[in-house]
């Protein structure tokens, strides 16, 4: 854990947004590497918002298991990242991809960065778990970008950037 890596009392509400279509494959594993941060603190102060694309699977079954507000909309994933942000209320938001989990303490360290640092935006490494041959040169192709700032986007941000975000010019190609 890093020098940042703590925080003071009273943590303020951190909104997840996480857009989905026939995620019933890594859903799970992501939802529970949320709600299974070490920190008490941490978990009584996230909102979690699924955003789903009329899935056809049991992502909505799995999603309905945890404390996690599920819209259904039929919606690319850009429209339904500003959907998630529009109907957060946290101070922090972090947006996620249904096929992510978090490393336990990942959620209060970030929080500790960014009031810490005074951070407005968190770029996060990101892994792909799955080892099939296309996860895998994903995972290669992630690591090739690091500090390239023109390629790399962050992750968590502190709400008031992302109300200055124009939504209606980004297309699905957005991460």
């Amino acid at each position: 854990m890093s020098e940042f890596g703590h925080i003071r009392k009273n943590v303020p509400l951190i909104s997840i947004t996480i857009p989905t279509y026939n995620s019933e494959a890594t859903i799970n594993l992501c939802l529970g590497s949320i709600f299974h941060q070490y920190d008490a603190e941490i978990i009584s102060n996230i909102e979690v918002i699924v955003i789903d694309n009329y899935s056809s699977d049991r992502t909505e079954e799995i999603c309905k298991r945890y404390r996690c507000k599920f819209l259904r909309i039929r919606c690319g994933k850009a429209h339904a990242r500003e959907i998630g942000f529009l109907e957060s209320t946290g101070k922090y938001v972090l947006i996620l991809d249904s096929d992510m989990c978090m490393e336990k303490g990942l959620l209060k360290e970030l929080v500790g960065y960014t009031e810490g640092c005074n951070f407005d935006a968190i770029i996060i490494n990101e892994e792909f778990m799955q080892k099939s041959f296309v996860h895998i040169a994903r995972t290669i192709e992630k690591k090739c970008y690091v500090n390239v700032p023109e390629i790399l986007s962050p992750r968590f941000y502190k709400r008031h950037v992302l109300e200055k975000v124009s939504w209606k010019r980004i297309d699905d190609g957005w991460d």
